[in-house]
């Protein structure tokens, strides 16, 4: 829902910033801008929604909850889903990465959680010593997530 607002708002306000500046009314530039915004936003979602369910290589069974993100790689953010099962957590790569690396994480295996806000990524550190990260869109929810299910 978030980044629904924030693309209405994104769209909406250049739409109407643009239609203005061609000269036309403010009253109908703020009418285009809602428009065009909502129009805009509504078209992402349905698209992004399609092709996240297009681009999985396949949909695992038996898992409590699932989530975009991209796992971070070296500077290579490989795009996927992570899902969450009783006791693990495991990483889809989605079939247009250069990289389509799958993973596979045991609760039991992971020491430590972080959190950052700019951008909303998740640290995991590893008893091994691996660090893995992951780029998401709600990382406060994804950490909080992911801490629950690995305290079960």
């Amino acid at each position: 829902m978030k980044n629904f607002i924030i693309e209405v708002l994104a769209f909406g306000i250049t739409f109407m910033v643009i239609s203005y500046l061609a000269g036309t009314s403010i009253t109908v530039s703020v009418a285009i801008g809602a428009a065009s915004g909502l129009l805009f936003a509504s078209l992402l979602t349905i698209v992004t929604h399609i092709l996240q369910s297009k681009l999985m290589k396949s949909v695992p069974e038996g898992y409590l909850h699932t989530e975009a993100a991209n796992y971070l790689i070296g500077a290579e953010a490989v795009g996927g889903r992570v899902f969450f099962y009783n006791d693990r957590l495991e990483f889809h790569a989605h079939m247009f990465n250069f990289t389509r690396t799958d993973l596979c994480i045991p609760y039991n295996e992971i020491k430590n959680i972080e959190y950052s806000h700019f951008p909303e990524k998740v640290e995991l550190s590893l008893i091994s010593g691996t660090d893995i990260a992951f780029i998401v869109n709600s990382g406060s929810g994804f950490a909080e997530n992911l801490t629950n299910y690995a305290k079960k």
